[in-house]
């Protein structure tokens, strides 16, 4: 849950971004659900790592990829309606959550748990196991 639920958050974060560098209202919805994947995999990390500063150095990354291409207006992205802009936009939530699923079994979940233990201090009495 936390991990779907910051991400919902994450993407809604950049609902501000309508009408910046002409960004229309279409394109900033494209642009929520976008980067609610990326939010998947940034809680994904942030969780199994255990370190903030990590997702943030691929946000960073992201972002700074992104706006080499853009011109630096990574704000303003574009939704025509096109059969690819529907596509990326699937392929940008769909593949990140394939991953967030994959790493919920094994000893990968374990790990998650754990660190998510103790981020929040819960003592050990607390583990669903």
């Amino acid at each position: 849950m936390a991990i779907y639920g910051s991400a919902l958050l994450f993407g809604l974060s950049h609902l501000g971004n309508v009408g910046w560098n002409g960004e229309t209202f279409e394109a900033t919805i494209a642009q929520v659900i976008g980067v609610m994947g990326s939010g998947f995999l940034w809680a994904v990390l942030y969780l199994y790592s255990g370190k903030l500063w990590i997702p943030m150095i691929f946000h960073f990354l992201t972002d700074y990829l992104a706006n080499l291409q853009s011109g630096w207006n990574s704000a303003g992205w574009q939704f025509n309606g096109w059969a690819t802009d529907y596509i990326s936009e699937v392929l940008m939530v769909l593949v990140p959550l394939a991953v967030t699923v994959w790493m919920m079994y094994g000893k990968r979940r374990d790990v998650l748990e754990e660190n998510a233990d103790r981020l929040m201090n819960l003592p050990v009495e607390f583990n669903r196991y």
